[in-house]
């Protein structure tokens, strides 16, 4: 079950942007809209809305391109060359890009990312 993802340095993205599940403490549209588990109250669905230009397809991509590292890099080294950081600051092309997702597999709450920085994997994590 996912929980949340965040991305840092990636396209539109300069400063870290967050997807989470988990539920605010309004009460508005509680009983419709969320479930109780052991990690917490989790929303059932939610959206990305925006304006045209906003970033909400880069949010997705980021979530691509981090599926992409880890189902195929392994056999495809060229995917990490994709990474394609935030073009409007200078200095963004070295410093490292950041991924990481939260999800709940077999009632154990996950939490994986790494970090890329000049094609290579600065550090990776994975807490359990």
């Amino acid at each position: 079950m996912f929980l949340g993802f965040k991305c840092k340095n990636f396209t539109s993205y300069y400063d870290e942007a967050q997807i989470s599940m988990l539920a605010s403490t309004k009460e508005e549209y509680r009983g419709l809209n969320t479930f109780s588990t052991k990690f917490g109250e989790l929303l059932k669905s939610s959206l990305i809305y925006g304006a045209n230009g906003s970033g909400k397809s880069n949010l997705i991509s980021a979530v691509e391109y981090m599926q992409s590292m880890v189902q195929g890099s392994f056999f495809n080294e060229s995917i990490i060359k994709n990474c394609d950081k935030f073009k409007f600051r200078i200095k963004s092309e070295d410093e490292p890009s950041m991924f990481e997702i939260v999800f709940i597999k077999d009632d154990i709450l996950y939490q994986y990312g790494f970090e890329i920085s000049n094609n290579k994997i600065n550090s990776e994590w994975l807490y359990k």
